[in-house]
């Protein structure tokens, strides 16, 4: 039975005259898996809103979409949006179980119940009269999922519910989703950009490309995409360079075909590089929220031109250390030196040597256009290399999520610093995002020092030098990157949790040459 039936959609948002969605049709079926994918601007969250009426964008439609009889009431479709803050609404967990509930008019006796139900299936007995601030995002994303999941949705709309999940927490919201389409078969529609752990467990993909469907079909049978070869699971990647037309997503099948196939690969070198002067030094570091201690002791040396990646869970404090490097927090106790100046006692290095670049970069943006933001003529020659010049007469909150990034960071090269520190810079971010940061950082190469702290693994072990572990407020581990990913069990890249014990030193695809 079909749950919708699309029928040459197209829309355009009120005041622009070009088409976001182009004469789309297709159909999703009752207890499906849909993953929607394509680069950022295709239409992706778009098409989303447009199957639930309640947040449908304003704006030219044509078309038809048809929906189920059974599923016309409010509570009938549920939507996760990718900022687990957006829709939570109570202070406490039970609470914010129930709110859905209430608004339903349930009798006290059945809200109960249905509540210990998704406690029960979601493991959520541990954070129950916690305070939902107080929760890490991953936790957050479940107790969204747990209250939609309470109202016995016919559909779920998920809007990149993983994208600030760290990779655990990410796998094992999918997890779940999974259980929840699986178990109760409610129908699951999900946009995301990391495809990694999502083709896995999709039924469906529809692909988008500037707003057009060019592939609806298993992911198994998916063909090489020229535009979107690098946004695809590393295995989608394997399997096509060798012509293999019916993929599998499955470790232990893509591990088996490695090494039937392992003299095949070669394993090229990788570029060495040397440690310079050291130009940050962190001694002894320590940071409180109120009374809870989540810097404890941290050392950190970083040395002159180098990308330092900063890896760790949700709440580990990465974070917080950058805002403690930059002066937004005052550290408790310890030391930090730049160029042999201790920070405290030349206040002028925060605006002369370093440069910061939050995760919400609009908080950066000032001006009327991009052109305005950038200033100078050395900043917008940077956006024509990256050609990204037709972005200059837009408002930089008209840019999409990657295109905001891109902007942000050049504003910040403006000033020269030594020192640039970006909390988490590819959050949200598809492929062809991801490459233009990793291309502004490599026309940085040997000019200025980078730290980034991020969840992305795969972009990480692409462009960092040196990778470092946060744990229980201090960074217990810190290495070259090859060093690194090859000695995780699990802080590591899905191309090394492939390879491992097969091919020796390979983290990345680039690292093998399939012959």
């Amino acid at each position: 039975m079909n749950i919708y039936k699309i029928e040459n959609l197209s829309f355009r948002y009120q005041k622009n005259q070009n088409y976001i969605l182009k004469n789309i049709s297709f159909k999703i079926e009752e207890g499906g898996f849909y993953l929607i994918c394509g680069k950022s601007g295709s239409g992706k969250t778009t098409l989303l809103q447009l199957l639930k009426k309640e947040i449908m964008p304003q704006g030219d439609i044509t078309g038809n979409i048809f929906i189920n009889n059974s599923t016309n009431q409010p509570e009938d479709i549920g939507y996760i949006f990718q900022n687990p803050d957006f829709q939570i609404v109570s202070h406490k967990v039970i609470h914010e179980l129930s709110f859905g509930l209430e608004n339903m008019n349930m009798s006290l006796k059945e809200m109960k119940r249905r509540v210990g139900e998704v406690v029960h299936f979601f493991n959520l007995q541990d954070i129950l009269y916690k305070d939902v601030s107080k929760l890490s995002g991953g936790q957050k994303q479940l107790v969204n999922l747990a209250s939609i999941v309470a109202m016995k949705p016919k559909v779920m709309l998920l809007d990149e519910p993983t994208a600030q999940l760290d990779p655990i927490a990410s796998q094992e919201f999918l997890t779940m989703l999974k259980r929840v389409n699986e178990e109760l078969n409610i129908t699951v529609v999900l946009v995301e950009h990391d495809l990694e752990q999502t083709m896995k467990v999709c039924d469906y993909l529809i692909y988008l490309e500037n707003g057009e469907i060019k592939y609806y079909g298993t992911p198994r049978r998916i063909p090489k995409l020229k535009n979107y070869e690098k946004a695809l699971p590393v295995a989608t990647q394997l399997f096509h360079k060798s012509n293999i037309e019916d993929i599998v997503y499955d470790f232990k099948s893509v591990r088996k075909w490695i090494k039937d196939h392992q003299d095949n690969f070669t394993v090229l070198d990788k570029n060495e590089f040397k440690l310079h002067n050291i130009l940050l030094q962190l001694k002894n570091i320590h940071f409180n929220y109120e009374d809870i201690p989540v810097l404890k002791g941290l050392n950190l040396d970083v040395y002159e031109n180098e990308v330092l990646a900063i890896v760790g869970s949700n709440g580990c404090g990465k974070s917080t250390l950058l805002k403690v490097i930059c002066g937004l927090l005052n550290y408790k106790r310890g030391k930090i030196h730049v160029e042999q100046v201790e920070i405290k006692k030349d206040k002028n290095l925060f605006n002369n040597f370093i440069a910061y670049l939050p995760q919400d970069p609009t908080t950066l943006f000032l001006k009327e256009t991009v052109r305005e933001e950038l200033g100078n003529q050395e900043s917008i020659d940077l956006l024509y290399d990256l050609k990204l010049d037709f972005l200059l007469e837009q408002h930089p909150y008209d840019l999409s999520g990657g295109q905001m990034q891109i902007v942000a960071f050049i504003k910040i090269l403006a000033r020269n610093p030594k020192l640039i520190l970006l909390d988490e810079p590819t959050k949200g971010l598809d492929a062809y995002y991801k490459e233009k940061i990793g291309d502004l950082l490599e026309k940085l190469a040997n000019k200025v020092t980078v730290i980034i702290v991020s969840h992305d693994l795969e972009f990480c072990a692409r462009y960092a030098k040196r990778i470092g572990m946060m744990f229980d407020g201090r960074i217990e581990s810190i290495d070259k990157t090859a060093v690194f990913f090859s000695s995780n069990l699990f802080y590591t890249t899905i191309m090394n949790k492939l390879t491992r014990g097969i091919l020796d030193n390979v983290n990345i695809i680039e690292d093998i040459k399939y012959e």
